[in-house]
């Protein structure tokens, strides 16, 4: 896996912004961050579900587009992954945090890490 990815705010990447559109990230606050992703590199968005499951949905990557966005009232710019989407896994957070594929978005305490997204060497 390349890249993976904390939905935290569980945004539907794919209703706000088209179809195919897996994340996306502020261009300011993550200009560092998924920065030339390869065409086919895997990437797997981390969401938690409402009955406290986290879901993982990894995807193919396609693309990245600089679109408009809208966050706590002010316009912004954002980088938006589309890729396809390959598989869904449910898994509870504490098998989640252990597991080799999942492991780098979470702390020693098995919580998730404050941030928007990692890359591992994972493929």
């Amino acid at each position: 896996m390349r890249m993976l990815f904390n939905n935290c705010n569980f945004r539907d990447h794919a209703v706000k912004f088209g179809k195919g559109a897996f994340f996306d990230l502020d261009i300011v606050r993550h200009a560092n961050l998924a920065v030339g992703l390869e065409t086919g590199a895997m990437c797997a968005v981390a969401t938690n579900d409402a009955d406290g499951l986290i879901r993982f949905t990894r995807y193919r990557f396609e693309r990245e587009e600089v679109m408009k966005d809208t966050q706590e009232g002010k316009e912004i710019l954002v980088r938006v992954f589309f890729g396809e989407r390959i598989e869904k896994r449910v898994m509870s957070k504490a098998a989640a945090a252990k597991s080799v594929e999942y492991g780098a978005l979470f702390d020693q305490n098995g919580n998730f890490k404050r941030v928007s997204g990692t890359e591992t060497g994972a493929a």
